[in-house]
């Protein structure tokens, strides 16, 4: 009866929100979102950057290019009442070694429940959490790799779904102006629903290079692919004037843009503020970001 009831408000939400079904059904759908203020205004090409602490989600090969403690929070506010929250930190532990983690969530508020014929009961929220526990090694002075634990959990109204996965990355040009990233993302997930349903998540598989080309200029290029859905291009620019950026981006008919900088507050203390803009699908309200870091040098 509960597996029954289960599917009944899956088709009940379908025929009401198209939109916010097919996210469902699409297991994780979420994860595919571009978090960090820097990877979402340059169009989410970001994992052969991969410099702060958003490398944890991107690249976690990339947290060894830090040579000091960096965190972040994120907040993204998305139309028909979806929100995302990111928080992230990364630290070198060696020369060599480094690690760090993130926590996000993901959540689509206010859906009208119905029961088993279709009288609505009210509204209940839809919430996703991944935590993530971050490790890089560099191997030589170019080659870096990196492994993230993650734990996932979904509820969908009175049903609670559980996940262990993986992911993996590799990062050629630690630190060089050519860098070049090959990162395998969600590897054996498997959402197991107390309802006794069952739903593997695709993995994501991602290439990526990026070129500094001076002081001021780096690009970066992305392709990246979930399984039988079709290939992706990222494109990102990012434009520094000492401790201020501006970055320009472009996935899949988006763009998106941001300003950021850091400020001095005191030693080697820096904290961080960017502020975000994606465009979004044609009948969507567009995407506002806002992250804040800290960062000591």
């Amino acid at each position: 009866m509960k597996r029954i009831k289960f599917y009944l408000i899956l088709a009940v939400l379908a025929i009401s929100s198209t939109m916010l079904f097919a996210e469902y059904i699409e297991p994780a759908h979420y994860l595919t979102y571009t978090p960090g203020g820097r990877g979402l205004a340059m169009g989410g090409a970001f994992s052969s950057i991969a410099d702060d602490s958003s490398a944890t989600f991107y690249n976690p090969a990339g947290i060894v290019q830090l040579h000091g403690s960096f965190g972040e929070i994120y907040y993204a506010m998305m139309d028909l009442d979806r929100s995302y929250m990111f928080l992230s930190y990364a630290s070198p532990v060696t020369k060599r070694l480094a690690v760090g983690g993130y926590l996000m969530q993901y959540v689509i508020d206010d859906i009208v429940g119905h029961d088993e014929i279709a009288f609505a009961t009210g509204t209940f929220n839809i919430t996703s959490t991944v935590t993530a526990f971050s490790v890089g090694y560099k191997f030589s002075s170019q080659w870096a790799a990196g492994l993230n634990l993650k734990m996932l959990q979904q509820n969908f109204r009175e049903n609670q779904a559980d996940s262990f996965g993986f992911d993996f990355g590799i990062l050629y040009g630690v630190e060089e102006k050519l860098k070049a990233s090959l990162v395998f993302r969600d590897i054996s997930e498997t959402f197991s629903w107390d309802s006794g349903y069952e739903e593997e998540v695709p993995m994501l598989t991602q290439f990526g290079v990026s070129y500094k080309i001076d002081k001021s200029w780096r690009t970066s290029l992305e392709l990246s692919k979930r399984a039988e859905e079709k290939s992706i291009a990222h494109f990102g620019v990012e434009y520094s004037m000492g401790d201020l950026m501006a970055c320009l981006g472009y996935n899949d008919a988006l763009f998106s843009a941001g300003l950021g900088g850091n400020f001095k507050i005191s030693g080697n203390n820096y904290i961080g503020v960017t502020i975000v803009y994606k465009s979004e699908r044609d009948g969507f309200k567009p995407q506002y970001a806002f992250s804040l870091n800290y960062i000591t040098r």
